[in-house]
């Protein structure tokens, strides 16, 4: 390959991988009783219009696109939440482990640990698995056009009770009004 080539190649990597994590703020920065709940802020800098999500691993048969995945994860309605009607707080790490580029198409096989707590605030559950991704180039740069989602295992796990966290503190940080980014 060329340096030209070099360049492009590296920097469609990391554009790969920065919008996979990219992923996880639209999860992280929108939990539950935060006043914002716009996860399409940072997923239309992830998603194409028109991809559909293979979510077959949690039950939910039928392909969805990105307006019923967002309603699957933040709820249709104040009365039919999302997943915060299980848990209170997550936390989504996501990792790419393997991208393949070949020109305006690419694939990706992304690591993923989510971890929530339940509802109760009495566990914890991590679901452990990988995104299978497949991306085209847009005008508006990389986006994922299909997604399946790969579960390997979820786990719960009880909260042991503790007098003080790991830091000493009493209580848990627990930001009630969102990220300052600032």
């Amino acid at each position: 390959m060329s340096l030209e080539e070099d360049v492009r190649y590296l920097k469609d990597r990391a554009e790969i991988h920065e919008r996979t994590t990219m992923y996880a703020l639209g999860q992280d920065f929108h939990q539950p009783g935060w006043e914002d709940q716009d996860s399409y802020q940072q997923w239309s800098e992830v998603f194409a219009d028109d991809v559909e999500f293979d979510v077959s691993d949690t039950g939910h048969m039928e392909p969805v696109g990105l307006t019923t995945y967002i309603e699957l994860m933040r709820g249709r309605r104040p009365d039919q939440p999302g997943i915060e009607q299980y848990f209170n707080l997550w936390a989504h790490l996501e990792h790419p482990v393997r991208i393949t580029i070949n020109g305006d198409e690419a694939s990706s096989i992304a690591l993923h640990i989510h971890m929530h707590e339940t509802k109760e605030g009495d566990g914890n559950s991590f679901l452990v698995g990988y995104w299978l991704d497949h991306w085209k180039r847009t005008s508006r740069g990389w986006r994922i056009d299909r997604r399946r989602l790969k579960q390997l295992f979820i786990h719960t796990f009880p909260l042991m009770g503790m007098e003080k966290s790991l830091l000493g503190l009493k209580s848990s940080f627990r930001p009630a009004e969102g990220f300052d980014l600032s």
